[in-house]
């Protein structure tokens, strides 16, 4: 198992900061590897709501579905994601400070079938990749006319 943790500071409040994230269907906008995603349960965005989605990695598309086990708005969200090579655990704390959100996150990335074997290079691979990832995440909500999708 891989442990992924990170923090940065997002200057929105936290119930935009949340709001956005908790819709899915906004990755792609700040994921350029998120290829789609479609709610496939019925009612508001909360716990229990599920995602299916399509990430591309190197030439492959890899689907996976992504559900909420924790949903605190504006304070916590927590999720399950199971694709074909890895199941992940992840956590997004939301604090409100000075101008902004601090966000923490926290991710279990649990490689299966060939990958499990790639311990370290899935670590490293996973710390760059998720630093761009919540880098973007940052300036497509900061500088952007992103309006929080509202779950």
């Amino acid at each position: 198992m891989t442990h992924l943790s990170g923090h940065i500071h997002v200057r929105r409040s936290p119930q935009d900061v949340f709001d956005f994230l908790a819709d899915e269907q906004n990755e792609p906008s700040y994921n350029p590897r998120m290829t789609q995603v479609v709610k496939t349960t019925d009612g508001p965005i909360g716990l229990g709501s599920r995602f299916t989605c399509v990430l591309v990695s190197g030439h492959r598309r890899v689907p996976m579905e992504t559900e909420y086990t924790h949903f605190d708005r504006p304070r916590m969200l927590a999720s399950r994601t199971r694709g074909a090579h890895r199941d992940v655990v992840a956590r997004i704390a939301f604090e409100s400070e000075a101008g902004g959100t601090h966000l923490w996150w926290s991710e279990d990335v649990n490689p299966t079938g060939v990958l499990r074997f790639m311990g370290p290079a899935v670590r490293l691979r996973g710390r760059r990749q998720d630093r761009a990832l919540w880098t973007r995440l940052k300036s497509h909500l900061e500088h952007a006319d992103a309006p929080a999708s509202a779950p």
